[in-house]
């Protein structure tokens, strides 16, 4: 079967990202994963469609919303090319409100890419990099447990990277790669030290991290309205492969 441009990079890039960013608890149920972590992370506590066309009805609907409100947590699904067209419009008559819009963007690795001096790169995580990432972000993900937890379950090339600056540390990132993409998250560049030059440095030094260890691609995704992080992606070569959506029942 050949799928829209569109469909067949979602299917290839939401199959790596669960490898990537791996959840506690995985169940595949009808052509959709749902994955669970103690609500750290957006993605590892959602459902997503991997079959292209997969299709969601009421009674799936109902026992994927079982799963997370008995983990206490409220009910979270990601929808991407690869999910049924209608899909949104079931979630949203069952109570279900878009929380956020984001791009996956993507770029091929074609370097030279420099490692900045800076940055320092680490296939384990650094309690400095667990704290750093953790306090910096929203209240649901200020566990480094929970983070640790999650990087710990990673089967894959992997780096945890840290810009550390006169001691102190002012960027972290990770990457991982599958079969070739490497992933680029987790971007954080302390408040203060913003509009400097470090979220590219950061970034950049992963680029070449994942191209020294055979990747032949990048990929990442962000806010549709993180304007200064798009600015920064761009810049660097990455370009939207398409556009999904989270919703979210309270």
């Amino acid at each position: 079967m050949t799928l829209p441009p569109d469909t067949e990079i979602a299917r290839s890039l939401e199959e790596r990202l669960v490898n990537v960013w791996p959840a506690l608890s995985t169940l595949m149920m009808d052509g959709w994963v749902v994955r669970l972590a103690n609500g750290y992370s957006g993605r590892a506590n959602s459902a997503s469609a991997l079959t292209p066309g997969a299709t969601m009805d009421s009674a799936l609907l109902s026992r994927i919303e079982h799963l997370y409100r008995d983990a206490g947590l409220k009910p979270q699904f990601r929808i991407t090319p690869v999910a049924a067209s209608d899909t949104e419009k079931l979630l949203r008559a069952h109570g279900f409100r878009v929380k956020d819009e984001a791009y996956c963007m993507t770029m091929a690795l074609t370097g030279p890419y420099a490692m900045d001096p800076r940055v320092l790169v680490s296939a384990v995580p650094e309690r400095s990099w667990l704290e750093g990432i953790s306090t910096r972000q929203e209240p649901s993900k200020r566990s480094p447990e929970h983070l640790l937890a999650i990087v710990s379950a990673v089967k894959l090339p992997v780096a945890h990277a840290i810009l550390r600056e006169r001691d102190t540390d002012i960027a972290f990132a990770y990457s991982a790669i599958d079969r070739g993409y490497a992933e680029i998250g987790n971007v954080m560049v302390d408040m203060a030290a913003r509009g400097r030059g470090h979220g590219r440095a950061i970034v950049t030094s992963l680029l070449h991290w994942a191209a020294s260890h055979g990747a032949t691609h990048a990929f990442l995704q962000v806010d549709t309205d993180n304007t200064a992080a798009l600015n920064l992606y761009g810049s660097l070569g990455f370009r939207r492969a398409y556009t999904y959506r989270t919703l979210v029942k309270d």
